[in-house]
């Protein structure tokens, strides 16, 4: 049920700004800051068949108290236990709402999640991890199911990571350690290889062409050991798994702030912070997992590398301009809006160009893959759908 959400959270959530998908919270969950006069905006590119598929039809929903300060929900409705309009709001929720009993058993959810977590993150490496100068860490995979094993404080140094396995491969990454701060050496980008470009590409939101995309669906981050995740102004990509850990997109307080950043996929965790500007992207996970009990099961008739769609010629290009870090000259930084940007107080119509292209990968060409991340006896589905059965063709179809 987690893959369905852009931010599926066990605990306690307390956000600004923006998701492009539904969010799930099971505790209590704070959205918007009327004292920054920020809201926040929900499933802005949530499909009508991706609503319908979500349990009840919410695209939020709150298994405790709802603390709300302009909360708009674009698409679906929301849920929650009980509503408390934030003091000094100018209005608590904007769209669908209702007071009512979780639709999500969040208990049997993150039981699941923290099993299979745990078992992958005992999975041997079968990807290699080398360093490069300077302060950048490769990892490298030629599998169709890649997994790659590395410590937290390795993670940490590295001021650039990069990603290389086949195309339409599937990538695991254990981060094994106790925390893992983003920051610690400013990482300042995360590239992962585009095969129709022949090179490495820094992720942003509309980055590298249709094989960059698929590569970015299919990057799972998991962090079975970690109790904190701090995240910093770089644009991650891929889905981030931490279900017994607190997630904070950016921070602020000694040393300044940092962040905000966004995920280019979902982040499943424990608890969820964020600062002001920092969003998740309605880009989910749609590699294919082994299920962790049931050791020695092989993927059901692994699929054949994607080809890529090719772009359409003439099409503008979305992908918003990078403003430069200005502590790190020559280095992209995520847009971050400021005051000049967004004079009105009510969260902003404007939203980021749309994911249509990864929420398209399922399938390329004549061919239809069966993409799930086994969780026991669920799944996480990619999108809407929680299994799709990969018929493979050779010249008539099956």
């Amino acid at each position: 049920m987690a893959g369905q959400y852009a931010e599926f959270v066990a605990e306690s959530s307390r956000r600004v700004s923006d998701s492009e998908g539904a969010v799930a919270i099971g505790g209590d969950a704070a959205l918007g800051d009327p004292e920054r006069k920020e809201g926040f905006s929900i499933g802005s590119r949530l499909s009508g068949s991706e609503v319908s598929a979500l349990p009840g039809g919410a695209s939020l929903v709150v298994g405790g108290e709802l603390t709300a300060n302009q909360v708009v929900i674009k698409r679906g409705k929301a849920v929650y236990q009980k509503l408390i309009e934030a003091p000094g709001a100018s209005f608590a929720i904007d769209g669908p709402h209702q007071a009512g009993p979780s639709p999500i058993d969040f208990a049997k959810e993150f039981s699941q999640l923290r099993s299979s977590s745990s078992a992958w993150g005992e999975l041997a490496a079968t990807g290699t991890v080398r360093s490069e100068q300077p302060d950048t860490l490769v990892l490298e995979g030629d599998q169709r199911f890649n997994v790659f094993s590395v410590q937290a404080a390795e993670l940490e140094k590295a001021r650039h990571i990069k990603i290389k396995v086949p195309l339409g491969a599937t990538a695991l990454v254990n981060v094994l350690g106790s925390s893992y701060n983003m920051h610690a050496n400013a990482t300042y980008g995360v590239s992962l290889w585009d095969h129709t470009a022949g090179r490495y590409v820094q992720d942003d939101y509309q980055a590298g062409s249709d094989a960059f995309k698929s590569a970015r669906s299919k990057l799972l981050w998991n962090f079975p050991q970690a109790t904190k995740v701090l995240k910093n102004y770089t644009s991650w990509p891929g889905t981030i798994l931490a279900p017994n850990t607190s997630v904070a997109l950016g921070r602020t307080g000694q040393g300044g702030e940092v962040g905000p950043g966004h995920v280019n996929g979902s982040v499943i965790a424990k608890e969820m912070t964020s600062i002001s500007g920092a969003e998740t992207h309605h880009m989910s996970f749609r590699g294919c997992i082994p299920d962790p009990e049931k050791p020695g099961k092989p993927d059901p008739e692994t699929p054949d590398p994607e080809t890529p769609t090719p772009e359409k010629p003439g099409t503008p290009d979305p992908e918003r301009p990078e403003k430069p870090d200005p502590e790190k000259p020559g280095t992209p930084s995520p847009d971050r809006p400021g005051p000049e940007d967004n004079p009105d107080p009510e969260p902003s119509e404007q939203h980021s160009p749309s994911a249509a292209p990864v929420g398209n990968l399922a399938s390329t060409g004549g061919d239809s893959m069966l993409l799930y991340m086994g969780l026991g006896g669920s799944m996480i589905a990619a999108g809407t759908l929680l299994a799709i059965r990969y018929a493979k063709r050779r010249g008539t179809s099956q």
